[in-house]
C-alpha cells in the first residue's frame, strides 16, 4: 500500500476535530463492529438471495444494460435510436460484464444470470451501508449510533427486499449513501483528493439516474456557501474555487465514461433525459391503486408520495427521522450561521433538505411517479441520519432510555415480520393503515412487480406431475418463469387468450385487486392478512 493509499484511508476511518470529545471509546475498536455487521449480512444474503423473483422491469434494466454493452464493446449503433436510451446504465453495463464472464466461464443460463444480478445489486447495497457506519461513525463518535445507523439504513423491509431485484431505485440510494459519506469527509478535510473523490461518485451517481442529480444539487450549495463565506472574510476565494472546479472535473469525467450515450452530444442528451423523466408518460394500464382508488399515474395527488413514505416505514424510525427533520430546521432557523459554515452542523441540514426538497420538487412539478415511492428511496438515508441527528440530542436527557427501548422494540418487530415474511418484505405496510383481512389489498398496491410469481410456479411444477401444464396469469409471468429449471419450463404453456383452456390461473392483484370468479384455491401467499398471490385450479 503506498502512503497515499494510507493516508486516505486513515482519513477515512478518522473523524472530525468537533467530535473528537466523544470518539475515545469509538476509537478503541475501530471498525470493528460495522465490519461483523457487513460480515454478517452479507452471509445472509449469501444464503437467501435465490429467493426472491425477477421483478417486471428487470428484463427491461437487462436490455438497458446489454445495448451500452454493444455499443461500447462491439459499435452497434443500435443505442443511439432506442427508446429506452436515457435510463442510465451505470449499473447495468457491469452487471452485463458480469454476465458475459459467468457465461463464458461458468456456462450460467438465463436463471443463473438473474441470480447473479440479484446478488451483486443486494451486495452493493450493502457496501453502501457500511458508508453509512462511517459516516455515523464519524459525525457521533459512538459505536451504538453507528450500528443504529447500519441497522436502520438495512433493514427497512421494504428496501431491504427490493436491495435483491431494483437495479433501478437501491443503487441510487446506495450511491447518494456514498455521496453522504465523501460530502462529509471532503468538506471537513478541505483536500483536492477529497473533493475529486466526490466528484467522482456524483457523475457516476447521475449515470445511475438522472434523478440523482437533486442531491448532488444540494452539494453543489455546499461549495456556494464556502464561496461566499471566503469572499466575506478575506475576499479570497481561490481555494472554494478550485475544490469546485476539482469536484465538477471529476463529475463530468465520472458521468461521461459512465454514460455511453453521452459521448455524441453530452449537453442535448442530458437535457433530453431530463426532460423526459421530470414528466414521464406512463403508458398502457398506467393506473395505480391508491387509498380504495385506482388513480392515473400522471393525477396523482400531492399527498402520494408523503402517504407511502408514512404507511411503509416502520414507525418509530419514521417519527424519529421526520422529529429530526424539524429539529434541524428549527435550529438552523434559530442560529443560522452555525448551520451553513462549514462544520458538523452543516451535514444535518444537507440531511433535512436531502429528505424534503425531492418530495417537495415531485409535487410542485407535478413529475409521474407509481409504485409506492420507489422513485424517492434515494432520500430514505438523508430520513436517517435526521433521525440520528434527533436520537443523539436525546442520548444525553431522561428520555434516552424511552427512546432505546422504542428503537429496540421497533427493530424486534421488523426482523420478526422480515422472517415470517421472506422473501416478500417489499409488501410491509405499518399500523397506520388497517391490516385487516384483504384490507391491504382493495387499498394499496402490493407485490407490483410481480416478484411473487416465482412461488407459484414452483408450486405448480412442484405439486403437478403433468408433462404439459397450461397456465393463464393476469399480468406478466414470463420473467419468473426463467428462474425455473429447464425441464420444469418445457413441461408449462402460458395461455395469453382468455378464451383458450387452462388448468391454472395465476393473479398478483395488480389492476385486479377483487377476487376472481373461481372456487378452487390451490395456493396462495399472504403477507399482513391480505393476500399478495393466488393461483386457481380451473380444470
Amino acid at each position: 500500500m503506498n502512503s497515499t493509499t494510507k493516508n486516505i484511508a486513515g482519513e477515512l476511518d478518522s473523524t472530525p476535530r468537533s467530535a473528537a470529545a466523544p470518539l475515545a471509546s469509538a476509537n478503541r475498536t475501530g471498525c470493528l463492529p460495522g465490519i461483523l455487521l457487513l460480515i454478517a449480512t452479507a452471509i445472509v444474503g449469501l444464503l437467501h438471495y435465490r429467493d426472491y423473483g425477477v421483478s417486471y422491469d428487470e428484463p427491461a434494466q437487462w436490455k438497458i444494460g446489454m445495448m451500452n454493452y454493444n455499443y461500447v464493446m462491439r459499435g452497434d449503433p443500435a443505442l443511439l435510436t432506442f427508446i429506452d436510451r436515457y435510463y442510465g446504465a451505470g449499473f447495468e453495463m457491469p452487471l452485463i460484464g458480469m454476465e458475459v464472464l459467468a457465461a463464458k466461464f461458468l456456462g450460467a443460463d438465463t436463471r443463473e444470470v438473474y441470480q447473479l444480478r440479484h446478488l451483486v445489486t443486494h451486495l452493493f447495497f450493502l457496501c453502501s451501508v457500511f458508508c453509512g457506519y462511517l459516516l455515523a461513525r464519524r459525525l457521533f463518535g459512538n459505536q451504538w449510533m453507528a450500528c443504529l445507523a447500519f441497522v436502520l439504513l438495512a433493514f427497512h423491509p421494504r428496501l431491504y427486499a427490493h436491495s435483491y431485484f431494483n437495479t433501478k431505485d437501491i443503487p441510487l440510494l446506495s450511491m447518494c449513501m456514498v455521496l453522504l459519506l465523501l460530502t462529509q469527509i471532503a468538506f471537513e478535510k478541505n483536500r483536492l483528493r477529497w473533493y475529486l473523490l466526490l466528484g467522482l461518485a456524483a457523475g457516476y451517481t447521475i449515470s445511475l439516474r438522472i434523478v440523482g442529480i437533486a442531491l448532488i444539487g444540494l452539494i453543489c450549495l455546499l461549495f456556494a456557501a464556502d464561496f461566499v463565506t471566503a469572499f466575506l472574510k478575506d475576499r479570497r476565494v481561490g481555494k472554494p474555487t478550485l475544490n469546485f472546479a476539482v469536484f465538477a472535473a471529476g463529475g463530468a469525467a465520472a458521468l461521461i465514461a459512465a454514460s455511453p450515450l453521452l459521448w455524441t452530444d453530452p449537453i442535448q442528451h442530458l437535457l433530453a433525459a431530463y426532460d423526459k423523466f421530470a414528466h414521464y408518460p406512463w403508458q398502457g394500464d398506467d393506473h395505480v391503486l391508491f387509498m380504495g382508488t385506482p388513480i392515473r399515474a400522471g393525477a396523482l395527488p400531492a399527498i402520494y408520495i408523503p402517504v407511502w413514505i408514512a404507511i411503509s416505514t416502520p414507525l418509530v424510525w419514521l417519527a424519529a427521522g421526520v422529529g429530526g427533520v424539524v429539529w434541524i430546521v428549527v435550529a438552523a432557523v434559530r442560529d443560522p450561521l452555525r448551520y451553513l459554515q462549514n462544520g458538523r452542523e452543516r451535514n444535518f441540514l444537507l440531511y433535512a433538505a436531502g429528505f424534503v426538497l425531492p418530495i417537495l420538487a415531485i409535487i410542485i412539478l407535478h413529475s409521474t411517479v407509481y409504485d409506492d415511492w420507489r422513485h424517492l428511496y434515494f432520500t430514505y438515508p438523508c430520513l436517517v441520519f435526521a433521525g440520528l441527528f434527533a436520537v443523539d440530542k436525546l442520548r444525553r436527557t431522561r428520555l434516552m432510555p424511552v427512546v432505546a427501548a422504542a428503537f429496540v422494540l421497533q427493530i424486534g418487530a421488523v426482523a420478526w415480520f422480515s422472517i415470517a415474511n421472506h422473501p416478500f418484505q417489499q409488501v410491509y405496510f405499518n399500523r397506520l393503515v388497517s391490516h385487516a383481512p384483504e384490507s391491504l389489498r382493495q387499498n394499496f398496491e402490493l407485490d407490483y412487480w410481480g416478484c411473487s410469481y416465482k412461488q407459484a410456479l414452483e408450486y405448480i411444477v412442484a405439486h403437478d406431475s403433468s408433462p404439459h401444464i397450461t397456465i393463464r396469469f393476469a399480468h406478466e409471468i414470463e420473467n419468473n418463469l426463467a428462474l425455473l429449471s429447464e425441464a420444469d419450463r418445457a413441461r408449462i404453456q402460458l395461455v395469453t387468450n382468455d378464451n383458450d383452456p387452462a388448468i391454472y390461473l395465476l393473479t398478483d392483484f395488480r389492476y385486479h385487486p377483487a377476487d376472481f370468479a373461481y372456487q378452487q384455491i390451490v395456493y396462495q401467499i399472504k403477507v399482513q392478512n391480505s393476500t399478495i398471490m393466488r393461483v386457481y385450479k380451473l380444470q
